[in-house]
């Protein structure tokens, strides 16, 4: 009973340090047909993409910021992204298992074989969110921090992300 009490709290506190990221709506625009965008950080959505569609949420950026997003799809992937006041892209999310960072890490991976891929980098820690190692690429997988605010090798990449 008692693992199962800590379970449920470790859920709840993680839902409230994730806030919109796991509850956001799960409506993604695709953005195939729209000839001017592109998905990599700094470029600033199209006017009619503005026109057309909302931010859908707050995305946390990172454990002490969060920023209007936008679900979106992109080639069949899930991306969830956030833009800043010029609404140039500022991050770049995706738990979508088909999405391969060039170094071939995805979200849910063994930690550890995300690890061996980085060796000459140490995981970075966002206290109370996220444990990352970046990539030479600019994208990083993250790792959720339990209650205690740890992770382990045994845990799988959460998601992967990229951010200015």
């Amino acid at each position: 009973m008692k693992k199962f009490l800590r379970e449920v709290y470790l859920l709840l506190v993680m839902g409230i340090l994730l806030g919109s990221i796991c509850f956001a709506s799960e409506d993604f625009i695709k953005v195939d047909k729209i000839g001017d965008f592109k998905l990599e950080i700094g470029a600033v959505l199209p006017q009619r993409f503005l026109d057309k569609n909302r931010s859908s949420q707050k995305l946390t950026i990172s454990s002490t910021q969060t920023a209007p997003g936008y679900n979106i799809k992109s080639n069949g992937i899930k991306y969830k992204i956030s833009v800043d006041e010029s609404n140039a892209i500022s991050f770049i999310y995706s738990d979508d298992p088909e999405f391969m960072t060039p170094e071939k890490i995805c979200s849910g991976m063994k930690f550890m074989d995300a690890y061996k891929s980085a060796p000459q980098t140490s995981v970075v820690l966002e206290r109370g969110w996220i444990g990352y190692i970046p990539y030479q690429s600019g994208w990083n997988a993250a790792v959720l921090l339990d209650s205690r605010g740890q992770w382990s090798y045994f845990d799988k990449i959460a998601f992967v992300f990229k951010r200015k």
